[in-house]
């Protein structure tokens, strides 16, 4: 996975983002929800569930670079796994302390519509995802900021992004950007996240698309054990 180039998002558009590499975007989270104007923010649960009984969220030092626990609080609007009705999906529902819930992995993909590169990496997800991924306990939540006009995402964006690839993992709303950080500068598109559900730590962060997912991988057949 390879480094992106600098430029602004706000003034890109996917005529000028090229389908290899990275799309580059500027790191402005904003505050919203990603709903749509005649949304109810009422969705309840239903991003996957709660962890276990044994298992309690960590404590200590939450952020979004390399070796910080996610934090908490996040939670998204979308589509959670194998569902087509929305809800709310929730960091926490991916933590699995002692394995019982079979998420091995997890990788956290924030996308654009308008992002070439983003959309070269959807394409190939579901097969991934059906030729091994899902059978190693590897679980994938996509986050889009924005559509294609270069606007906030909202829950339709999450829609047609999945619709479109035709996706059986998670998508949803992130127009806050959850996992770039406040004061980023210029990022690369798509930025990966590979998060320990063991400990929910990110373990590995990148900008841009190469098709490889090593580390992901590892921590996969690592959490599996022997």
């Amino acid at each position: 996975m390879q480094p992106g180039s600098a430029a602004a998002l706000f003034a890109l558009s996917f005529l000028f983002c090229p389908a290899i590499v990275a799309c580059s975007a500027t790191a402005d989270p904003v505050d919203s929800t990603g709903l749509g104007d005649d949304e109810d923010e009422d969705w309840g649960t239903g991003g996957g569930g709660t962890a276990p009984p044994s298992c309690t969220y960590p404590s200590g030092a939450y952020g979004v670079q390399l070796g910080a626990i996610a934090n908490p609080s996040l939670s998204w609007q979308g589509y959670p796994d194998n569902r087509t009705d929305p809800a709310s999906i929730e960091v926490g529902s991916y933590l699995d302390c002692d394995g019982t819930k079979g998420i091995n992995a997890l990788l956290v993909i924030q996308s654009a519509t308008w992002c070439g590169a983003c959309q070269e990496e959807a394409a190939e997800l579901g097969a991934k995802v059906a030729n091994g991924w899902g059978a190693k306990g590897i679980h994938v939540l996509t986050l889009m900021i924005e559509n294609g006009s270069s606007q906030p995402a909202t829950i339709d964006t999450a829609l047609a992004w999945k619709d479109q690839f035709k996706l059986e993992t998670a998508v949803a709303a992130d127009p806050g950007m959850s996992f770039v950080g406040q004061g980023s500068g210029e990022i690369g598109l798509p930025v990966e996240v590979v998060l320990d559900p063991r400990t929910m730590t990110i373990v590995d962060r990148q900008e841009g698309y190469s098709g490889y997912y090593p580390s992901l991988e590892q921590l996969a057949a690592k959490n599996a054990g022997p």
